[in-house]
């Protein structure tokens, strides 16, 4: 399977090299493809293009037609929750999504650390530190994923208001990162 990855991966950046729309070409290979591999991975390129292209609505569609079609994939969700997020500016949506995203990671054993740190992007963005805080709390307490998880993160600690989240959270997750 990765040589298909691979090979799928080597047709789109061949496509990439000039400045069109190539999502009705990308459609019609996933109109065809039957391995689900291969279709999750069409999706990812028709996010990239959307993304690219700056098609708000395209890519949230894409991705709700991903996730439709994946529901136990909590990646494709919290993707979901981000096109909402970074591309549509709606926050609301955006916890909405991240949330069900989380609820996949936990229900399939998966990327629920991943989800948790897009999580406190998310919650730091919308500048509810109140939320940020017991999601610190929650990513230290996850035990490691079954499947290749994330390292850990603190990216979404940099620059925040003074007092937004308690000295002794911040303490202990500084020794949670160093440990």
């Amino acid at each position: 399977m990765k040589k298909e990855i691979g090979d799928l991966n080597e047709w789109y950046f061949g496509l990439a090299k000039k400045n069109n729309d190539y999502r009705q070409v990308i459609e019609s290979k996933l109109m065809s493809e039957i391995s689900p591999d291969l279709r999750w991975e069409l999706y990812m390129l028709l996010r990239i293009e959307s993304i690219r292209l700056e098609d708000v609505q395209g890519n949230i569609a894409v991705c709700c037609r991903a996730v439709e079609e994946f529901p136990s994939e909590p990646l494709l969700r919290s993707a979901l929750s981000g096109a909402y997020s970074y591309m549509s500016y709606d926050l609301n949506r955006a916890l909405q999504e991240m949330e069900a995203a989380l609820d996949v990671a936990r229900r399939t054993n998966q990327f629920r650390r991943q989800v948790l740190h897009s999580k406190a992007r998310l919650l730091r963005d919308m500048k509810d530190y109140s939320g940020l805080e017991s999601c610190l709390l929650e990513i230290m307490s996850e035990p490691k994923s079954a499947t290749a998880d994330i390292a850990k993160e603190d990216d979404f600690l940099r620059n925040l208001p003074e007092g937004a989240i308690s000295e002794s959270v911040l303490r202990t997750y500084a020794a949670f990162m160093a440990a």
